[in-house]
């Protein structure tokens, strides 16, 4: 199964047990991945950024994958913190920041930080296993924060959707994409020619043109539904407007294959979220 990080946590719920628990499929994994890692303790928030006066911002893009991140960010560089940007790829936030470094020169970009007073760190998945292990220097001193790709990547994790997907494994394949635009043709051409692929989304996509059954999703403002932040935080998104044509949202979907299946995985919206917050907290 393949599943995207900006499902609801009820879909989530429901795709972790239907599939791991129910169906006892371990080829489960992510579309866009997640971020390692770097301790045991608590991640930092957002509003750790606040005090500091040096923002380092290591193989993540906040700007495309978490902008309410960027917004703390570029706001605290109007009050004279400096930012330090540390990726191989092209940066939303590098047109913004004091000094621009590439991912083999971390060391340097620890060295500055190490200067500073009070220093934040904002890491993604483009984190290397040596850039990791330079950061660790300044734990001592630093905050740090990490950036989830997906609005509810967290809340995936929590319900065990995270064992990595094996595309050339799949007999039967079931990719919740939903509204995720993924275009990742690498990996639709290791689907063997024989697997079974069944594609729940919004949109089109080369996974669309190879599946044998669509099942269509609804937009975020056609649907009801909660998700989890980087920071924990359980928000409600309420549906503003009618699905369009057969589309449902991306929870009732899943509940009524399970119900088709015999499993049951939770008898109405409300059931579904209880059991999900439950699971979260």
């Amino acid at each position: 199964m393949l599943v995207s990080g900006d499902a609801t946590n009820e879909a989530l719920y429901l795709a972790g047990h239907l599939f791991k628990e129910e169906l006892r499929s371990s080829n489960i994994g992510l579309l866009l991945g997640t971020t390692p890692k770097l301790f045991d303790t608590k991640t930092g928030v957002f509003t750790d950024l606040i005090d500091s006066d040096l923002i380092l911002v290591v193989g993540a893009n906040p700007i495309q994958d978490q902008p309410v991140a960027s917004f703390f960010v570029k706001r605290l560089l109007d009050k004279g913190t400096r930012l330090i940007v540390v990726d191989d790829k092209e940066n939303g936030l590098t047109p913004f920041a004091k000094t621009t470094l590439k991912m083999e020169d971390i060391g340097k970009a620890v060295e500055i930080a190490d200067t500073a007073e009070s220093v934040a760190v904002l890491y993604g998945t483009g984190l290397t296993e040596k850039a990791a292990l330079n950061l660790k220097k300044l734990e001592p001193k630093a905050r740090f924060i990490a950036l989830e790709p997906g609005v509810n990547t967290r809340a995936a994790v929590k319900f065990g959707i995270n064992n990595g997907f094996q595309a050339s494994a799949a007999k039967v394949l079931y990719a919740l994409l939903g509204e995720q635009d993924w275009k990742r043709d690498d990996i639709v051409e290791k689907i063997d020619k024989d697997a079974f692929v069944i594609v729940q989304a919004s949109y089109s996509s080369p996974l669309i043109d190879r599946a044998d059954v669509v099942l269509p999703s609804a937009i975020w403002s056609e649907r009801t539904g909660s998700l989890t932040n980087t920071e924990g935080t359980v928000q409600m998104a309420n549906q503003v407007v009618q699905p369009a044509g057969k589309a449902k949202p991306d929870w009732e979907i899943l509940s009524l294959l399970a119900d088709r299946l015999g499993k049951n995985l939770g008898a109405s919206f409300d059931d579904i979220s209880a059991r999900a917050a439950k699971e979260l907290k």
